[in-house]
């Protein structure tokens, strides 16, 4: 799910960036991993992508670095480069997990109404629950899949055990919004599609356009 379109770094590390911005460190790859985060995190995805280009271009099979390009493509916009990074990660590094749950995410979002990239994006989000069950963002990326393949209920089994621990997430609010519109519970839906708005437009993620999209069309 979009809570581990997955960064390798840890929660604190955004407030040890902080308090080292001052030091000098601004040249180092781990100042540049860094430096990319935050820029992510207030939006300004171009500004990460510039950082973890730099990066990727010194050490291109670096797996941390090339995980969070792959996501800052993401979020830049241009998902086919983001699939194509995850694809190569998943031939270089088979046993890592977070690039075969990224790799599923992304192919539902940019290929949401083809069965054949659907049910590679699907083998590839079982692999990745086969490695590590019950990883809460690996539900939601299985909940939004199995919605878009037509199992509404499957996709709530998912995403009902993925919305407690990522409840500040926007894009599983809009997710469940989702299965609940299709399952016609038209009130839980509006909540939900409501708090992916809300909590989106805080964080700058362009789900909450999706989810106002969403929203008015339930009214």
């Amino acid at each position: 799910g979009p809570a581990a379109r997955q960064s390798i770094l840890p929660p604190g590390i955004f407030r040890k960036a902080r308090c080292d911005e001052h030091v000098g460190q601004l040249q180092t790859p781990g100042y540049r991993l860094i430096k990319s985060a935050l820029a992510a995190r207030s939006g300004h995805y171009k500004h990460a992508l510039a950082a973890l280009q730099t990066l990727a271009a010194a050490a291109p099979h670096r797996l941390g670095v090339m995980i969070n390009l792959a996501q800052a493509y993401k979020h830049a916009g241009n998902l086919r480069k983001s699939i194509a990074i995850d694809r190569q990660l998943r031939k270089l590094y088979p046993r890592a997990v977070s690039p075969a749950n990224n790799l599923a995410y992304a192919l539902a979002t940019e290929y949401p109404n083809n069965p054949a990239q659907l049910k590679i994006a699907q083998q590839q989000i079982n692999w990745a629950l086969k490695q590590l069950p019950n990883t809460p963002a690996f539900l939601d990326t299985k909940g939004w899949i199995e919605l878009l393949r037509g199992h509404a209920h499957k996709a709530y089994a998912a995403l009902s055990q993925a919305i407690v621990p990522l409840r500040l997430i926007p894009a599983v609010h809009y997710h469940l919004g989702m299965v609940y519109a299709r399952l016609g519970h038209k009130r839980l839906a509006e909540l939900h599609l409501q708090n992916a708005v809300t909590t989106g437009a805080k964080l700058h993620d362009p789900i909450a356009a999706a989810a106002r999209k969403a929203l008015a069309a339930l009214q």
